[in-house]
């Protein structure tokens, strides 16, 4: 029997593509290349983001505010990587700007707090590049950079937060 192009004899002729990894219900990837030489994808993001955020809330007190005094810790190290995710997401949200997008801090209100700060500069991460070409041009800072490689970075940096605070 002839099939036609991604269709056999059971599916009636229709049968899906090879599958991808799915961003918000879409097939898009996003990046550059990671270790392993394959792509990144937002959802690789979101799930690194899900991990860290599942890590921190299981967190003991003790360990969280850990270093509070000194400006360090798992809660300063969490509210850094909320201030990145939210400068990339400002930055990819700009691209058609000519100027770069003033910081927006992410408000310091405490340990308890950081986590919740995560979760939403993720998700207005993960949205600002959804469906984005990954070679687009995007502000990271005061330069452009494309968007593969701004993402690659966050993931490379939530992907060692969650590293650091362990199991």
């Amino acid at each position: 029997m002839v099939t036609q192009a991604f269709g056999d004899k059971h599916s009636g002729g229709i049968k899906a593509p090879p599958p991808q990894r799915a961003c918000l219900g879409r097939f898009v990837p996003i990046g550059g290349l990671d270790e392993a030489g394959g792509e990144v994808f937002v959802d690789d993001l979101r799930t690194a983001l899900d991990a860290l955020l599942d890590k921190l809330s299981r967190l003991p007190e003790s360990k969280l505010t850990a270093g509070l005094d000194a400006g360090a810790g798992p809660a300063r190290d969490g509210h850094a990587l909320a201030q990145k995710l939210a400068d990339a997401a400002a930055g990819i949200a700009s691209w058609a700007a000519a100027v770069p997008p003033a910081v927006q801090p992410v408000p310091w209100v405490g340990p308890f707090v950081v986590a919740d700060q995560l979760a939403v500069t993720g998700a207005d991460l993960v949205v600002a590049a959804d469906g984005l070409d990954a070679e687009l041009s995007v502000w990271s800072g005061a330069v452009r950079g494309d968007l593969g490689s701004v993402l690659a970075e966050c993931l490379a940096t939530v992907l060692a937060l969650s590293g650091r605070l362990g199991g």
